[in-house]
C-alpha cells in the first residue's frame, strides 16, 4: 500500500471512487479480526468481472463462500431499486445491471462457491425491499411464487434478459447479495471510522485520506499489491501511523438509534431504537411521557442488563442523538453508580475515543449573571462552549421572563468555538464545574428548577448527564427548526 494519487476525474466518477474505496477498506477492516472468516481480500480482481470491486477470500477450511463486490454509487438520492431497473439499458451495445452480474458469476461459480454483492447507496422500492431478507438474500418467495403472481412474472423476466434456464437463473438469484441503501458517503465515513475505532486504529478525516490514496495507488499499480493479507494490511497501519493510542476495550457497548439508524459493528450488548421519536428536520425531540413511559424504562433495562456482567459498568457507547437526549443518557448511567462511557469524539481531522473518567484538566468555565424579572421562581443556565452563544442566551431569557429570575452565560476559560474542547479530560473538568455551577445556582437563587441550554459537543452532553446527581429538577432545551428552543426532557436528579 502506498503514497497518495488523484488522477484528473470528474466530480461524479470522483465521488463514485470515493464510495467504492471507502467500503472496501471497511470490508477489509475485517482482516484484522484475529478469528474472522477471511483470509485475504483483492482490490478489483482481476477475473472477477463486474463484482470486482472488492472480493473477500476464506480461510481455508471455512465453510462459507467467497465474495464479490460490485459497489455502486449513486450522485443524487432520488432513485431507488427494482425489478426492472436491472434489466434497464442505456444503448443496444451495453449490457444491463443483471447480466453483468450474472456473467460475472458464470466466470467464477466452476472455481469456488461465489457470492455476488452489490452494495448501494439507492435503497430499494418497497415491493422489492419486501422481497429481500435481514441477510440480503432474495427471498424464497421469488422462486416460488406461481407465474401469474408480481414476483413470478418479475422472474420470468429475469430469465428472458438473461438467457439462462430456470435452475441456472435460480442458483444465479440464490448466490445474489443486495445490500442497498446503505447509506450516502458521509454515512459510510461515520461507519469505517466506527469500524476503524473499534479494531484499535485512527480515525476521522485525516486517516481516511491516506486509507483513499493508498486504495488508488493500489489500483494504479497494480500486480500482486492488489492482494492484501492481515500481514500486509498491519504493516501498511504501522507504517501510516494509524494504531490509535491502547485503549482498554469495554466488556459492554450501548448502542441507540436517534436521526438515524446507522450499523455499527461488533453487535451491541444492547441496542435501543428511538427513531420514531426523534427528527432532525422538524426537530422533534421526545415528550416528557414519552421519556416516562417507554426511553427511560429502556435505559433501565439495557442498566439491569450491564449490572449483570462483570465490568459491566465500563460501556462502549454510540449514538447519533440530540444533546439533550445524550444528557439524559448520562444521567441514567451516573458516574456515582461506578459507571463510566466510552465514546466517539471527532476532533480536527481524526475521531477519537474518550473515557468519562479520564482525569480532569484545569479546564473551567467564566460566567456571568444576565438579568432577568424578579418575579420568576426558576434559573437558567446557558452553557455556551461551540460557539459564541450570547445573542441566544439573551433570547432565551427574554422568551422566559415571568419563568425565570436571571440567566448564567458560561463559556470556557479558554474561549468558545470548535476547539474549545481538546481532550477528553477538558470535557471532564468542564462538567465537573458545570455541575457545580448549576448547583451555586440553584442555591443563591432559591430555584426551583433549573433550566439548561447547552451548545457543546455530544460527549461533554454525556459526561455532564453522569454527574446530574443531588441538584435537583433539571429542565433541558434543544433548538427548533427556526432557531429558537423548545423544552426538552426534565431529570429529577434529587
Amino acid at each position: 500500500m502506498g503514497k497518495y494519487f488523484m488522477g484528473e476525474q470528474s466530480a461524479a466518477r470522483i465521488g463514485g471512487d470515493d464510495y467504492q474505496h471507502l467500503y472496501s477498506w471497511y470490508a477489509m477492516l475485517q482482516l484484522l479480526d484475529d478469528s474472522g472468516d477471511f483470509d485475504h481480500v483483492y482490490i478489483e480482481h482481476p477475473k472477477a468481472g463486474s463484482a470486482d470491486d472488492i472480493t473477500m477470500h476464506p480461510k481455508p477450511g471455512r465453510k462459507i463462500a467467497a465474495r464479490y463486490y460490485q459497489v455502486k454509487w449513486h450522485r443524487t438520492t432520488a432513485g431507488q431499486y427494482d425489478f426492472d431497473y436491472f434489466l434497464q439499458v442505456k444503448k443496444p451495445s451495453v449490457t444491463s445491471l443483471l447480466q453483468k452480474l450474472f456473467e460475472s458469476w458464470k466466470q467464477l461459480k466452476d472455481d469456488s462457491s461465489a457470492e455476488i454483492w452489490l452494495v448501494s447507496n439507492w435503497p430499494a422500492a418497497t415491493d422489492f425491499g419486501e422481497c429481500i431478507r435481514e441477510s440480503y438474500e432474495l427471498d424464497e418467495s421469488f422462486h416460488s411464487k406461481g407465474p401469474h403472481s408480481k414476483l413470478g412474472k418479475a422472474r420470468k423476466r429475469w430469465c428472458e434478459s438473461l438467457n439462462g434456464d430456470d435452475r441456472e437463473v435460480a442458483e444465479f438469484c440464490r448466490a445474489l447479495r443486495l445490500r442497498l441503501g446503505f447509506g450516502n458517503t458521509s454515512d459510510l465515513a461515520e461507519s469505517v471510522d466506527d469500524r476503524m475505532s473499534r479494531y484499535g486504529l485512527k480515525s476521522g478525516d485525516g486517516p481516511r485520506k491516506i486509507v483513499l490514496g493508498s486504495i488508488r495507488e493500489i489500483i494504479k499499480t497494480g500486480g500482486s499489491k492488489k492482494k492484501v493479507t492481515r500481514e500486509s494490511l498491519r504493516k501498511f497501519i504501522s507504517e501510516n501511523d494509524l494504531w490509535a493510542q491502547a485503549v482498554d476495550n469495554p466488556k459492554v457497548s450501548l448502542t441507540i438509534h436517534g436521526w438515524t439508524k446507522e450499523l455499527f459493528d461488533p453487535v451491541p450488548t444492547v441496542e435501543i431504537d428511538w427513531t420514531g421519536y426523534i427528527d432532525r428536520p422538524t426537530r422533534r425531540v421526545p415528550s416528557q411521557a414519552e421519556w416516562e413511559c417507554s426511553l427511560l424504562p429502556e435505559l433501565q433495562q439495557a442498566k439491569k442488563v450491564f449490572q449483570n456482567v462483570p465490568e459491566g459498568r465500563y460501556i462502549d457507547f454510540r449514538g447519533n442523538l440530540p444533546l439533550t437526549t445524550v444528557l439524559a443518557v448520562g444521567a441514567e448511567f451516573p458516574d456515582v453508580g461506578g459507571f463510566s462511557f466510552r465514546t466517539q469524539q471527532p476532533t480536527g481531522t481524526e475521531t477519537n475515543l474518550w473515557r468519562s473518567d479520564t482525569p480532569p484538566t484545569q479546564a473551567r468555565f467564566r460566567y456571568e449573571a444576565l438579568v432577568g424579572s424578579d418575579q420568576g421562581e426558576d434559573i437558567a443556565l446557558f452553557l455556551s462552549i461551540s460557539g459564541d452563544g450570547r445573542a441566544d442566551a439573551e433570547n432565551f431569557l427574554d422568551e422566559n421572563r415571568g419563568t425565570t429570575s436571571g440567566l448564567i452565560y458560561a463559556e470556557p476559560d479558554s474561549g468558545s468555538g470548535q476547539t474549545a474542547i481538546r481532550t477528553a479530560g477538558d470535557a471532564v473538568a468542564l462538567a465537573d464545574h458545570a455541575k457545580q455551577l448549576i448547583r451555586e445556582s440553584r442555591t443563591k437563587y432559591r430555584a426551583k428548577r433549573v433550566h439548561l441550554v447547552l451548545f457543546a459537543p455530544a460527549s461533554f452532553g454525556l459526561f455532564l448527564g453522569q454527574k446530574l446527581n443531588a441538584v435537583g429538577r433539571i429542565v433541558t432545551y434543544e433548538r427548533t427548526a427556526d432557531g429558537g428552543y423548545q423544552e426538552s426532557v426534565t431529570i429529577a436528579t434529587g
